[in-house]
């Protein structure tokens, strides 16, 4: 019996299907169809603002978009064995919940910070199809990129010291050119975002504190540094 009328029979007979553990916690509870629609989206608009960019060849362009679809297809490639995996799991069985979020959890964090990245398809085909010129077009902007957004996020992380201590106003412009000179990771998990300024501080020698905040306000920050280093996992600096 082919898996839908199964499923349908399961469904009449027992009253509910066995729930699809994927669809929960990778979907958002999205079907299939819209999901696979939403990745390629993304991937369609990472093009976008590329040819905003480069100047594209309706070559490089279809290269890319193949790329794309390329990359779709694997998600969905790996989301189909961690069905096999997840199929059947007792979700009352603590043990058996914790290996399925161990299966589930790369693909949720895939999802969520977008297919296209160093490791994509579509990067890779970047690599070969742009030109020399158009490379250096392309690498100039996803630095710009880098930099806006690290720049919010240093400006959100000493707003929230701000909110936790308080700071003067020279201490706060003194923080943010601080964590400025500091490296900043090039890749992070999207539920990183929040916290990651703090794991850049985190970097800082306590010294360069002692320059910037009074002995207290030393203190507080490294208290609530502190709480933030076993967050760190998946960081690449």
């Amino acid at each position: 019996m082919p898996a839908t009328c199964l499923q349908a029979f399961q469904v009449g007979l027992f009253g509910r299907a066995e729930p699809d553990l994927v669809a929960t916690y990778v979907f958002n509870g999205r079907d299939e169809a819209t999901f696979r629609a939403d990745l390629q989206r993304q991937g369609a608009v990472q093009l976008q603002r590329l040819q905003t960019v480069v100047e594209l060849t309706d070559q490089q362009t279809q290269k890319l978009e193949l790329a794309i679809k390329g990359d779709v297809t694997r998600f969905f490639r790996d989301v189909g064995e961690v069905r096999e995996q997840t199929q059947g799991v007792n979700q009352n069985d603590q043990a058996a919940m914790q290996q399925v979020w161990q299966w589930v959890m790369p693909l949720r964090e895939r999802s969520m910070r977008g297919l296209i990245d160093e490791d994509s398809l579509y990067q890779r085909m970047l690599e070969t199809t742009l030109n020399e010129s158009q490379w250096a077009l392309y690498v100039a902007y996803r630095e710009r990129r880098r930099t806006a957004e690290a720049h919010a996020i240093i400006l959100y992380t000493v707003s929230e010291l701000d909110r936790l201590l308080p700071l003067m106003h020279k201490q706060r412009q003194a923080l943010v050119e601080l964590l400025l000179e500091q490296p900043f990771p090039r890749k992070f998990r999207p539920e990183q975002k929040a916290y990651v300024g703090f794991l850049v501080l985190g970097r800082v020698d306590s010294t360069r504190f002692e320059q910037v905040l009074d002995q207290n306000q030393s203190k507080a920050v490294e208290r609530i540094v502190a709480g933030y280093k076993n967050f760190a996992g998946g960081l690449k600096w």
